[in-house]
C-alpha cells in the first residue's frame, strides 16, 4: 500500500515520526506517541505535511465519531482532563487509552448527555477495539477524536497548542491509519500464505495420488507417501534416482518429451505411462505436470500422479462381462456374432470354407423346471466345459442363452463339421451328471450350416444351422443335422410357420375347444370335480391335444391369450352347473405358467365371476408342480391373489419335482395331484407304492387334498382307496368329452 495521499503526498512513516522500531511492545510505542503529541502541544511544531494531512484528516475520520459525544469530550478537554496534567505542574500526561476507557468503558454504554444506550464509534466497537490487546487502533481513535473536535467546534474552544496538540494527533492518525493498513494486508497475505502453505502440505501428505518433484536432470527430490506406496521403495531409496529408471522402455520417449517440456516451463496434461515398482511389477499410471519454480527461479517439475491400474483392470473386467457370458465364461450372443462376420469375411475372399454348429441340450427344459435352476445350472457349466475340451484353440464357442450353444469350426468344410458333430455327441453321451445324487444323462440336438455357402450373414447362417438343429429334434433328438443335404428347407419352415398360423387363427376366431373329464370322489364314490382340458381343431377334423401346439404357442409367446381365452369360458361353463343336483360340482381349469406374469389375469378373473353369477368355489386353477417351483415367489404371489378371490388352487403332475415336498410348505394350494409316473404301474411297483403313501401322509399333515391321475384300472383305483387318496382320475374313470357330449352326460 503506498504511504500517501490520493497518491501524491507522501508522508513519514508512523513510526519514524515516533522514533522508535516498527516492532517495538505496545507499551513503548504508547509513550511514544504521548510524548510526541505532548511536545506538539509545548512548542507548536509543524511540518510541510501539515495542511494537507489536516484537511484529509478531518475528511477521513469525520464519520469515525458519534456528535452525541461532544459534550462530554468537550468539557473533559476543557478540564485539561485529555492529554493530562501541564508540563509546569510536572505531572506525567495520562495515557490515552486511560483518557478512552474513561470516556468509554469497555462493556459499559457511554455517557452521551444523560443518556445510555450509544457506544463510542459505534461502528467499530462491536469488533471489540478498546480491548488493551489493540493498541494501535486505540491510538488511532484516540487521535480520529482529537481531529473530530476540530469540526465539532469550530475551534472555539481550543488554544493554539490545544489546536497543535489537535493537528499532531491528527498526523499521527492518518499515519497510523497507513501502518495499520499495511499490516493488516500483510497479516492477510501472511495468514493466507500460511494457510495455503498448510494445505498443500496436508494435501501432498494425505493425497491418495502420487506427488513427486523432479529436479532439471530428472531426479526425484520430493515425493509423498501414496508416491511411495505406489512405487514400493522407501524415500531414502528413491531421492536422487533418475525418473527412466522405473519407466518401461518403450516410454522413454514420452518421459524424455516430458522432460524438454519441463525445462521450458512448459506444463503437460493427461499423459499415460507404464512404471515399474521396486518388485518389478508394472503399473499403468496417467500424470499431469507443472513447472516448479523458486523465487522465480525454475528448478525442476511437480508430478501428479494417478495409479491407472485399478480403473485399467475394472474397464478389462467390463470388456470382458461385455463379451462373455456370466455363468459359463463362454463368449455371448453379441461376441459371438462379431466373431462369425470376421469368419464370414475370411471365407467370401476365398481363403477357405468354414462351418458353424447350432447345439440345443434335449430336455433341458424338464431338468430346470423340474429339479430347479440350481441343478440347470450345473448341467450348462458342465456341458460348457466338455464342450471346450473337444474344440481346438482356433475354434469360436459361445451361449447364445439358455441352453443354446454355437461353435464357429475355421477351415472346416461339411464333411468335417459333421464328424466333429458325431465326436460330441459321443463325448456327451459318455458324461453323467450327478446333482444332489441323481444320476442325470445329457444329450443334445446338433444343426450345422456351412459358411457362406447356407448364408451370407450371420443372421441367415445362424437361422440355417438353428433350422437343422431344430430337423435333428424332430427326427428324435440326440443327433446331427446339416443345413443342406438331408435337411427338408421348405418343409420345416412351413410347418412352423403353420402351426404360428393355427394357433392365433384358433385365438382370434375362438376356435379353441374345452373338453371335461371326470374325477372320482374316493370317499363318497361319486363325481364331484371335473378338470377342463384344452384342444385345438385340425384341418382335416382332427383335435388337437394340448400337448402338440402348446410348445409351439409358449415359442411364439402366444400363451397369455390362450390362458385368458381358458379362463372367461371355463368360468362360462361352470355357469350353466349353478343349480340342482350339479350345483356342488367343481371345475379344475388349466392354466399356463406364463399366467403368473399377468398382473391382469386376477383381475379377469374376478370379473368373470361376478358376470357370471359363479360362486368362486366352484372353480379351481391348476398349474404344474414345476412352473409354480421354478418361479416360487411369482406362483405365491398369483395363488394368494386366486385365494383372496375365493377359488382354489392344485398342483399338476406333483411329485416329480426333486424339491417338491420341501417346497409344498410354501404353496399355498388345495390340491396335489400325483403324477401318472407314479400312478400307471403302481400295482407293480412297490417304489411307486411307498412314494404314493409319502405324498398322501405328507398331504395330510399339510391339510391338502390328493388327486391321483392316469388311473387305468379298477386294481390300481383299490390301491388309492388303500393308501387314503382323496381323489381319482383316469380313462377307468372316464375319458375326456367335448361339451355337447359332457352337457349331454351330466344332464
Amino acid at each position: 500500500m503506498s504511504n500517501t495521499i490520493d497518491g501524491e503526498v507522501p508522508l513519514p512513516d508512523f513510526y519514524q515520526v515516533l522514533g522508535i522500531d516498527e516492532g517495538a511492545p505496545g507499551e513503548v510505542v504508547e509513550r511514544a506517541y504521548w510524548q510526541f503529541v505532548n511536545n506538539w502541544r509545548v512548542d507548536g511544531s509543524s511540518s510541510k505535511h501539515s495542511s494537507a494531512t489536516l484537511e484529509d484528516a478531518n475528511e477521513a475520520y469525520r464519520v469515525l465519531v458519534s456528535p452525541d459525544l461532544r459534550g462530554e469530550y468537550d468539557e473533559m478537554l476543557a478540564n485539561g482532563e485529555i492529554g493530562g496534567g501541564s508540563q509546569e505542574d510536572g505531572e506525567a500526561p495520562e495515557p490515552p487509552l486511560k483518557v478512552l476507557s474513561r470516556l468509554h468503558p469497555p462493556g459499559r454504554a457511554a455517557k452521551t448527555n444523560g443518556k445510555s444506550g450509544r457506544r463510542l464509534f459505534p461502528n467499530l466497537s462491536i469488533l471489540g477495539l478498546l480491548k488493551p490487546s489493540y493498541w494501535k487502533l486505540n491510538l488511532l481513535l484516540f487521535s480520529a477524536l482529537c481531529v473530530s473536535y476540530i469540526v465539532v467546534s469550530s475551534r472555539k474552544l481550543l488554544s493554539q497548542t490545544d489546536e497543535a496538540l489537535v493537528f499532531g494527533g491528527a498526523v499521527l492518525a492518518v499515519l497510523l491509519l497507513l501502518a495499520l493498513a499495511r499490516e493488516i494486508e500483510r497479516g492477510r497475505l501472511q495468514g493466507s500464505l500460511a494457510r495455503s502453505q498448510e494445505r498443500n502440505a496436508t494435501l501432498f501428505e494425505h493425497s491418495n495420488d502420487a506427488i513427486w518433484a523432479l529436479d532439471l536432470d530428472g531426479r526425484f527430490t520430493t515425493i509423498n507417501p501414496a508416491g511411495l506406496q505406489m512405487l514400493g521403495y522407501t524415500s531414502e531409496e528413491l531421492l536422487g534416482m533418475s525418473i527412466g529408471e522405473i519407466v518401461q522402455g518403450t516410454h522413454l520417449d514420452t518421459v524424455g518429451e516430458l522432460m524438454e517440456r519441463g525445462s521450458k516451463g512448459e506444463p503437460s496434461t493427461n499423459v499415460n505411462l507404464e512404471l515399474f515398482t521396486r518388485t518389478g511389477r508394472s503399473v499403468a499410471v496417467g500424470l499431469n505436470t507443472n513447472p516448479l519454480r523458486d523465487k522465480g527461479q525454475l528448478t525442476g517439475m511437480l508430478w501428479f500422479v494417478t495409479d491407472e491400474s485399478g480403473r485399467k483392470r475394472f474397464q478389462q473386467e467390463l470388456t470382458h462381462l461385455a463379451s462373455r457370458d456370466s455363468l459359463t465364461g463362454l463368449f455371448n450372443r453379441r461376441r459371438f456374432e462379431e466373431e462369425l462376420n470376421l469368419e464370414i469375411g475370411r471365407s467370401r475372399r476365398g481363403e477357405y470354407s468354414s462351418a458353424v454348429l447350432f447345439l440345443d441340450l434335449d430336455h433341458f427344459k424338464d431338468v430346470n423346471d423340474v429339479l430347479g435352476h440350481a441343478a440347470g445350472d450345473e448341467l450348462l457349466t458342465h456341458f460348457s466345459e466338455l464342450l471346450l475340451s473337444q474344440v481346438r484353440e482356433t475354434d469360436v464357442v459361445a451361449r447364445l442363452g439358455g441352453d443354446e450353444f454355437t461353435v464357429i469350426l475355421p477351415h472346416t468344410d461339411i464333411a468335417g463339421a459333421r464328424e466333429f458333430g458325431e465326436k460330441l455327441l459321443d463325448a456327451i453321451g459318455r458324461q453323467e451328471l450327478n446333482v444332489n445324487g441323481q444320476a442325470m444323462p445329457m444329450t443334445a440336438s446338433i444343426g450345422i450350416a456351412r459358411i457362406p455357402e447356407d448364408g451370407r450373414t450371420q443372421e441367415e447362417l445362424l437361422s440355417s444351422a438353428d433350422m437343422a438343429m431344430y430337423q435333428a429334434k424332430e427326427a428324435g433328438r440326440n443327433r446331427v443335422c446339416d443345413y443342406g443335404g438331408e435337411l427338408d428347407l421348405h418343409g420345416l419352415v412351413e410347418k412352423r410357420l403353420e402351426w404360428r398360423r393355427r394357433i392365433a387363427e384358433a385365438v382370434a376366431h375362438d376356435l379353441l375347444i374345452l373338453h371335461a373329464q371326470p374325477i372320482l370322489d374316493l370317499n363318497n364314490g361319486g363325481i364331484s370335480n371335473y378338470e377342463l382340458l384344452l384342444r385345438m381343431p385340425a384341418a382335416d377334423g382332427a383335435v388337437y391335444e394340448a400337448a402338440q401346439f402348446i410348445s409351439h404357442a409358449e415359442r411364439f409367446g402366444m400363451m397369455r391369450p390362450i390362458d385368458r381365452w381358458v379362463v372367461r369360458n371355463g368360468i362360462k361353463l361352470a355357469a350353466r352347473f349353478g343349480d340342482g343336483r350339479h350345483r356342488d360340482v367343481v371345475f379344475e381349469i388349466n392354466i399356463s405358467g406364463h399366467s403368473f406374469n399377468d398382473d391382469q389375469l386376477p383381475v379377469i378373473i374376478a370379473n368373470e365371476l361376478v358376470a357370471s353369477r359363479v360362486d368362486p368355489k366352484k372353480i379351481v386353477f391348476e398349474v404344474t408342480e414345476s412352473a409354480a417351483i421354478s418361479n416360487l415367489e411369482r406362483a405365491n404371489r398369483f395363488i394368494s391373489d386366486v385365494k383372496r378371490i375365493g377359488c382354489g388352487f392344485a398342483l399338476d403332475d406333483f411329485g416329480v419335482g426333486f424339491s417338491s415336498l420341501h417346497q409344498l410348505k410354501n404353496l399355498d394350494v388345495d390340491y396335489l395331484k400325483i403324477d401318472g409316473a407314479f400312478i400307471r404301474n403302481l400295482p407293480h411297483d412297490t417304489v411307486d407304492q411307498h412314494l404314493v403313501k409319502a405324498i398322501v401322509e405328507v398331504s395330510r399333515a399339510l391339510g391338502k387334498a390328493t388327486i391321483a391321475e392316469f388311473v387305468g384300472d379298477g386294481q390300481t383305483l383299490n390301491l388309492l382307496r388303500k393308501f387314503g387318496v382323496d381323489f381319482a382320475q383316469g380313462y377307468h374313470i372316464g375319458k375326456p368329452a367335448d361339451i355337447a357330449t359332457f352337457l349331454a352326460q351330466a344332464a
